[in-house]
Formats: C-alpha cells, structure tokens, sequence
C-alpha cells in the first residue's frame, strides 16, 4: 500500500521525514544541549526585539506572523 499518493514512479518519491525531537540522555542524546536562538539574542542582545518591534513596519510592511 503506497503511504504517497502523489507517486507517478513506484516507489520513488521526493518527500522526507526529519525526526527533529530531542532525545533524553539515557536514550543516547547529550547530557545538555546548546542555548536556543531566541535565549542567546535575549541575552547578549537585549535591545534587538524592541528594535524589530519600532521598525517592523519599515522593514515588513503591513505583513504579521500567523497568531500575532
């Protein structure tokens, strides 16, 4: 049973899965993972998200991220 119905080459297809989760220590992944982004900006930039805030506009225009 094919998972793709987009398939026109049996079995070949251009789709992929990333399995982005994290894994615990005990399941073989890092006793501690790197700091995110968003926590390094915030602390050795703390000035750069009101910044973004005052110049959106000029910037982006009237455009929103989904949910803002």
């Amino acid at each position: 049973m094919p998972l793709d119905p987009s398939l026109t080459n049996k079995p070949m297809t251009s789709k992929i899965v990333i399995d982005a989760t994290r894994q615990w220590p005990e399941e073989g992944g890092p006793e501690h993972y790197q700091s995110l982004n968003r926590a390094m900006l915030e602390e050795l930039a703390p000035d750069s998200f009101n910044e973004v805030e005052a110049n959106w506009k000029k910037w982006v225009g009237n455009w929103r991220p989904p949910g803002r």
